[in-house]
């Protein structure tokens, strides 16, 4: 190498860490005969003002946005195994810039979230500056490869090939920023699919300018709930062996999940229905309801407070609609009460929680279970366990706190929805239901599968130390320890673990069961068929796994009056708009 090419190196040796140097752009590919040179620059044109118009839809918009991290060890026969979790949810937020406002106490200073994912307090003792901290807002940021400028002029594509993903044929590009005009951005390959070429993939990493800045990498999916509609939904990040600092390193899997972007809308359209709908009930003719007693006006008052705390949760983007997933717990339930000869009025009603923590609690006469514990459960007979104990405290009579039946219990913050809802019960509450759930499975369907039952509570129990945020839900008690009283004799019935074994199953990986669709929040079965497992390390109880979406394109358009315009141009208004207006309800 001659002296006068070495010296121009030079600054970019120093200037950035030595995987970035490794990553600098080759010389560009010859596309195929199908993608000419004029062709792919037209698509990537397409791609960047479809971006630009993503950027100033979002704006609009107050999605949720779930990271559910584990920090990871290596072995021998399990592959990596968890040896701690995070846990954050919270909504997008663009008054500062990309970030998001929690729905969790978080000890972390904002100051401190410009560092991305990860940051460490130098200026703490020792001890605790070997410690890793993860943060938010770095995962939120994985939405974009570029939310200032992500087109040709500050980044070079390299055309790769045409790959499928799902339904969907793509146009495969490898990115890098060009270093004389940023030395810092996306590293990685994006895919952009062929019909509207929007970007609907992108995976690889941001690279900083110095080493104090690592580069976390991540895979980035969006999903199309519209006709030329595609939005971020779901991202995987992992590290293997992080180098950050002198002698901090980082091993973690997480899944990041979106929903909730059309909660502004639904909540103005559903009280302007629920107006013309008692307007139209209004009459000189119509008839009083008869008198109700003591009991039943009792009831009607319980059956309110349920009611207000249902529609809160759903409101603030928590609660899944009713569907599908609704009903196969309602049959389950079911099962047990006829079994039981149990005769329940009002009848007992199952909703899910769409966070990932395995929660399970009684809100009156409805069950709540989350998303993350209906997706561990490997059967049937593991289901109905867990169901009969929040069906024991209806038997029981066990109420909620009825001051949620006065309305303005209900007027504050999305964000505030986990502390200002109470709904864990006393210990003797729990006992008392535990003794109560054993007898309900003695004289149900399943009273001959409850060895299954008690092989999930124990893989559980196994698992919560290493992983206190996942077995612990927000609202609910555990369903692990001290908690769990007389239901954890279904664990002495259970056969030993057998990790390294293909033939037992004591518990599913996280996001293998259910779907959410990121716009109407609802809920449906993963149809995906099951292949069989090579090896225990594709057994992944409760463990986070990547996400490899099959991408199908969507007829159904939107009435949303901001996503109309979505990839027609940018909303002229949609940068004065503050975030998030109107998107809260009144608070105290």
């Amino acid at each position: 190498m001659n002296r006068p090419l070495l010296f121009l190196l030079l600054p970019l040796l120093f200037a950035c860490p030595a995987p970035v140097t490794a990553q600098l752009p080759l010389p560009p590919l010859h596309p195929s005969n199908s993608l000419q040179a004029r062709r792919q620059s037209e698509i990537l044109g397409r791609m960047s003002h479809y971006e630009h118009d993503l950027l100033a839809a979002m704006r609009t918009l107050t999605p949720r946005v779930e990271t559910y991290l584990q920090m990871v060890r290596p072995t021998r026969t399990l592959g990596s195994v968890p040896t701690g979790d995070e846990y954050f949810l919270s909504r997008v937020d663009w008054h500062n810039g990309l970030s998001s406002i929690s729905f969790l106490p978080e000890p972390q200073k904002e100051w401190q979230q410009w560092m991305g994912p990860l940051t460490d307090h130098v200026t703490r003792p020792l001890r605790e500056s070997l410690t890793v901290h993860y943060l938010r807002n770095g995962f939120v940021q994985m939405l974009f490869p570029d939310a200032r400028h992500f087109d040709q002029e500050h980044y070079t594509f390299q055309f790769v090939r045409e790959q499928f993903l799902g339904q969907v044929r793509c146009y495969v590009f490898d990115v890098a920023p060009r270093l004389r005009v940023q030395r810092h951005g996306f590293w990685g390959r994006i895919w952009v699919e062929d019909r509207n070429d929007i970007l609907v993939r992108f995976n690889g990493a941001y690279w900083g300018g110095g080493r104090n800045h690592p580069a976390l990498h991540f895979d980035s999916w969006r999903s199309n709930v519209a006709p030329r509609i595609w939005l971020p939904t779901n991202v995987f990040s992992q590290e293997n062996d992080l180098r950050y600092g002198l002698f901090r390193h980082a091993r973690f899997r997480a899944q990041t999940r979106l929903w909730g972007y059309s909660l502004r809308y639904w909540r103005h359209r559903e009280t302007r229905t629920n107006i013309q709908i008692e307007g139209a009930e209004l009459g000189d003719n119509a008839t009083s309801p008869p008198a109700l007693s003591p009991a039943a006006s009792r009831r009607e008052w319980q059956r309110q407070a349920e009611d207000n705390i249902l529609q809160r949760l759903q409101r603030a983007g928590l609660l899944a609609p009713q569907g599908p997933v609704d009903q196969v717990l309602t049959t389950v339930v079911n099962n047990l009460i006829v079994t039981n000869h149990l005769n329940i009025v009002p009848a007992v009603r199952c909703r899910v929680l769409l966070t990932t923590p395995l929660d399970a609690f009684s809100i009156g006469h409805t069950i709540v279970f989350s998303r993350g514990l209906v997706d561990t459960l490997p059967n049937e007979a593991s289901l109905a366990a867990l169901l009969a104990r929040e069906l024991a405290h209806i038997v029981l009579g066990h109420s909620i706190n009825t001051d949620y039946a006065f309305a303005d219990r209900m007027l504050f913050p999305d964000h505030d929805s986990f502390e200002d809802i109470h709904l864990r019960r006393p210990l003797w509450e729990e006992m008392a239901a535990d003794k109560k759930a054993l007898q309900l499975l003695e004289h149900s369907p399943y009273r001959s599968q409850l060895g299954s039952a008690g092989l999930y509570l124990r893989a559980l129990a196994e698992a919560a130390p290493d992983l206190p945020h996942l077995t612990h839900g927000e609202l609910g008690n555990s369903i692990t320890g001290a908690d769990l009283a007389d239901l954890a004799q279904l664990m002495q019935q259970a056969p030993p673990l057998q990790p390294l074994s293909l033939k037992q199953t004591a518990a599913l990986p996280l996001g293998g069961r259910i779907d959410i669709n990121p716009w109407t929040d609802g809920l449906s079965f993963d149809d995906a068929p099951a292949v069989p497992l090579l090896s225990p390390q594709e057994k992944m109880p409760f463990l986070v796994a990547p996400f490899y979406l099959d991408l199908t394109r969507s007829g159904v358009p939107l009435r949303a009056p901001d996503t109309q315009r979505l990839g027609e141009g940018p909303r002229k208004t949609a940068r004065n708009e503050p975030a998030g207006a109107s998107a809260q309800p009144p608070t105290r």
